[in-house]
């Protein structure tokens, strides 16, 4: 993972593997986005029904200028049994 600038946006680019081994129906990783050492602003990235193995991409816009620098907070996914039907949902 690194954050890259393109044309004065800041971005989050790197890739994720499930590393699991079994299939995961909604992945989340949460970032606390850092300037000059401290927390400027947290972001959310998800990815859907990702099988063992699978890598996938993440391209994250940054929404605070000038940030240089992250962490990740939390890695997590939500239950199989809160995706069906269920509005309420929780990480």
């Amino acid at each position: 993972m690194e954050l890259i600038t393109i044309n004065h946006q800041v971005y989050l680019q790197g890739t994720a593997l499930n590393v699991s081994g079994r299939p995961l129906p909604t992945v989340f990783i949460d970032f606390a986005i850092l300037k000059d050492g401290k927390v400027a602003a947290n972001q959310t990235v998800e990815a859907h029904a990702v099988d063992p193995g699978q890598a996938w991409r993440i391209w994250l816009p940054i929404a605070t200028k000038a940030a240089d620098g992250f962490r990740v907070d939390r890695i997590g996914m939500t239950s199989p049994s809160l995706l069906v039907g269920d509005s309420t949902t929780k990480r």
